[in-house]
C-alpha cells in the first residue's frame, strides 16, 4: 500500500490512527523511547534508483517533513536498530549479489543515523558480511561483528566518529548480546557455529569463561542480569532438548533436560525492579584463565614412537596401535597403556610381521577384492602376508607383483583395522568375517 498505518495502543481497534506515506516502503522501526517517538522507513533499491532510509518524528508525517534522510546503494533489505534511548538508529543493509566479486553470500553495510539529522556509512576494520549488532544498554556504545571467517568483534563508541572502543579480535562467533545492566554481554558462534560461548565483563574488558553450548536455538539474560539461558527447541532440533542457565561468569547453575521443548523464555519485569549485579558475579573461572594455543600436528606414526598406545600381546608378536587398545591380560611384557583420551586411532600404522597367523588368515580374506575395495590395492600386502601363510591359503590375488609398494591405500588400511578391532573388542586372536 505504500504506507504506515499508526494505531491507538491505549485504545486497539481496527481504525488507522495515522498514515505515513512512503511509496516503495519495504520495513519501518519504531523507537522504544521518546516523547514523541522516532519513526525509520527503508525503501530498497531498484531500477537504478538507490535505498532510502529516513528518519520522521511520529505524528508530523507531512510531505517532506522527514527529520533525516539517506541513499545508498547495495541495499536490498535492512534491518533497522534504534538505541534504546530511542535517538540513533542502525542500519544493516544486505544486498544477495556482491558485485565486487568478494564473496557468494552477497555484500552487506552498516549505517548510523541520528535524530540530529547526521547521517554516515561506517567503514569497518574488516572487509566481509555483518553478522550480527547490538546497542548497549545505556545507548552509548554498540558492540559489532563482520568480516570474512572468522568474524571481527568490535566495540564502537554510539556518538558521531565511530570510534572503536575496543577490539576483541577474530574468532568463530556470529552472535552478541547484553545483560539488561550492561555490565556483561556474551559473544558465541551459535547457528551453523560450534556454540562457543563467550561471557565478558564490560568494565574490565575481559573474558570470563568460554564454554559449549552447542545446538542452542533460543537464548535471553534473566531480567535482573544473573543468568543467561540457553535453550536446545523442538522441532528445530530432536535431541538434547532442554533448558541450560549460566551466570555471569559462565558456571553452569542448571540444565533441565525436557523432550520436545518449544519454548524457553523469562517473564518479563521492569529493569527498575533489580539492582545491578555485583563486582562477586564477575569473577574469572580458573578454567577461563587463556585458550590453550592450538597443537601441532604431528603424524600417528611420529607419536612417541607408539609408545603411548595400547598393545595386543600374541604369541608371534605384538600388534600396537595409537588409539590405544588394551592387550588382552593387560599383565606381563607387551601389556599396553591406554591411549590419551581423545587420542586418534590410526589403524595404517601396525606392523605384519608380527601379528598371529591365524589373525593373517582373517586379514587375507578381509582384503579380498569387493564391491567397496579396489582390487589395485590388494598386491600391495602381498609382500607382507604371504610369508605367513601356507601355499593352500595363499591366493592368486596376494601373490607379489613386481613394483607393488609397501604402502597401504586408506581404504584397505581402515577396512583391516575394523577388522583387528573386531578381534580385540571379542577377545578373540581369530577374526571372523
Amino acid at each position: 500500500s505504500n504506507e504506515v498505518h499508526c494505531f491507538d495502543g491505549a485504545a486497539p481497534s481496527q481504525t488507522v490512527a495515522q498514515r505515513l506515506r512512503v511509496p516503495g516502503v519495504s520495513n519501518f522501526a519504531i523507537a522504544p523511547a521518546g516523547s514523541p517517538p522516532l519513526v525509520a522507513t527503508f525503501v530498497p533499491e531498484g531500477k537504478g534508483a538507490p535505498a532510502t532510509v529516513r528518519l520522521w518524528r511520529h505524528g508530523d508525517y507531512g510531505e517532506g517533513r522527514f527529520l533525516a534522510s539517506k541513499t545508498f546503494f547495495k541495499a536490498a533489505e535492512a534491518q533497522l536498530k534504534f538505541s534504546p534511548d530511542g535517538q540513533a538508529l542502525l542500519v544493516r543493509t544486505h544486498v544477495d549479489v556482491d558485485t565486487g566479486g568478494k564473496s557468494y553470500d552477497g555484500a552487506s553495510g552498516l549505517m548510523h543515523m541520528d535524530a540530529s539529522g547526521d547521517a554516515s556509512v561506517m567503514r569497518l576494520p574488516k572487509e566481509g558480511p555483518i553478522h550480527d549488532v547490538q546497542w548497549a544498554p545505556d545507548s552509548s556504545e554498540f558492540l559489532a561483528l563482520f568480516g570474512f571467517s572468522p568474524p571481527r568483534a568490535c566495540l564502537f563508541s554510539g556518538g558521531k566518529g565511530h570510534k572503536v572502543l575496543h577490539d576483541f579480535g577474530d574468532d568463530a562467533r556470529n552472535t552478541v548480546c547484553w545483560a539488561p545492566h550492561g555490565r556483561s554481554f556474551i559473544l558465541a558462534g551459535f547457528g551453523n557455529l560450534g556454540g562457543e560461548l563467550s561471557f565478558w565483563d564490560r568494565k574490565t574488558l575481559r573474558c570470563l569463561s568460554t564454554v559449549d553450548a552447542h545446538m542452542t536455538v533460543a537464548f535471553e539474560w534473566s531480567p535482573d542480569s544473573r543468568a543467561f539461558l540457553t535453550a536446545v527447541l523442538w522441532p528445530r532440533l530432536r535431541v538434547e532438548n532442554g533448558v541450560k542457565l549460566w551466570s555471569p561468569s559462565g558456571a553452569l547453575l542448571q540444565h533441565q533436560p525436557h523432550d520436545e521443548l518449544t519454548i524457553a523464555a523469562w517473564r518479563p519485569s521492569p529493569l527498575a525492579a533489580f539492582d545491578p549485579p555485583g563486582d562477586d558475579c564477575f569473577v574469572a573461572r580458573p578454567s577461563a584463565a587463556a585458550k590453550p594455543p592450538p597443537k601441532k600436528y604431528v603424524p600417528p606414526g611420529a607419536r612417541g614412537g607408539g609408545a603411548a598406545g595400547g598393545a595386543f600381546r600374541s604369541p608371534s608378536g605384538t600388534f600396537r596401535s595409537s588409539g590405544g587398545f588394551r592387550s588382552g591380560a593387560g599383565e606381563g611384557e607387551g601389556g599396553g597403556a591406554e591411549a590419551e583420551e581423545g587420542e586418534a586411532t590410526d589403524f595404517l600404522n601396525f606392523t605384519y610381521e608380527n601379528l598371529p597367523a591365524l589373525a593373517l588368515k582373517s586379514l587375507a580374506e578381509a582384503a579380498k577384492p569387493s564391491p567397496h575395495l579396489s582390487p589395485h590395492l590388494s598386491p600391495h600386502l602381498s609382500p607382507h602376508l604371504s610369508p605367513h601363510l601356507s601355499p593352500k591359503q595363499r591366493s592368486p590375488r596376494l601373490e607379489p607383483t613386481a613394483g607393488a609398494a609397501p604402502l597401504l591405500g586408506s581404504t584397505l588400511g581402515m577396512s583391516l583395522g575394523a577388522a583387528v578391532e573386531r578381534s580385540l573388542a571379542s577377545g578373540e586372536r581369530q577374526i571372523d568375517e
